[in-house]
């Protein structure tokens, strides 16, 4: 009544399936919690948080997650009714717009049948009913399908993580949603780094992984 998804372009962290086992378990009775994320992108965060913390999210994320059979994610995934929802309930889709504006667009390019999304649609479940997945402040996940070789993917090295041997996950249920830890992850997705920053990025990655 569990499972543990991966693409076929991404790699984890040898700690991957302890994580996603122990977090199925942590919070397998706490409903609000929709799925457990394995994947961050590559951006610092306030130093308050370590290296084996985690955090709620807003975003749902496909790169290697679990989820319960009861929280009907695959279900979720096939509605494709998000967009009229929006168009007819103005207090919603206020707010969409302040937590994720750019879903919206996505949500239209599903209803117009241009786009096959099962993140977006899932994302529009999470803030729509104030639910959450759970996401490490340090990725488990690496997705090589930015390489141009992967479905809905340029090619960019933007996405890059060096996915190493870390402390595993210190769950907590005393742990509280932080607006502010999903605008870093919306800021990071939507901006389009110039040239050099992109070349620091995957020095910086490559430098990790001979150290």
């Amino acid at each position: 009544k569990k499972v543990i998804f991966l693409e076929d372009d991404n790699i984890v962290s040898s700690q991957f399936l302890e994580y996603m086992n122990s977090g199925l378990d942590y919070y397998k009775d706490n409903m609000n919690i929709l799925a457990i994320c394995g994947y961050n992108p590559p951006v610092e965060y306030a130093t308050k948080y370590k290296n084996n913390d985690h955090y709620l999210s807003s975003y749902f994320n496909a790169w290697g997650y679990a989820t319960w059979a009861n929280r009907e994610t695959l279900e979720i995934e096939k509605i494709n009714s998000q967009y009229s929802e929006l168009l007819s309930n103005r207090g919603l889709y206020s707010k969409i717009k302040r937590k994720h504006p750019r879903l919206i667009g996505g949500l239209k390019l599903i209803n117009d049948r241009k786009l096959n999304a099962g993140d977006y649609r899932i994302t529009f479940h999470l803030i729509k009913n104030d639910c959450y997945v759970v996401k490490p402040i340090i990725s488990y996940v690496n997705n090589i399908g930015h390489d141009g070789s992967g479905v809905h993917c340029g090619k960019t090295n933007k996405y890059d993580n060096n996915v190493i041997n870390y402390s595993l996950v210190n769950f907590s249920k005393n742990i509280k949603y932080d607006p502010s830890l999903d605008l870093v992850w919306r800021r990071f997705m939507d901006k389009k780094d110039p040239i050099i920053t992109r070349v620091l990025r995957r020095v910086k990655v490559m430098m990790k992984s001979s150290s």
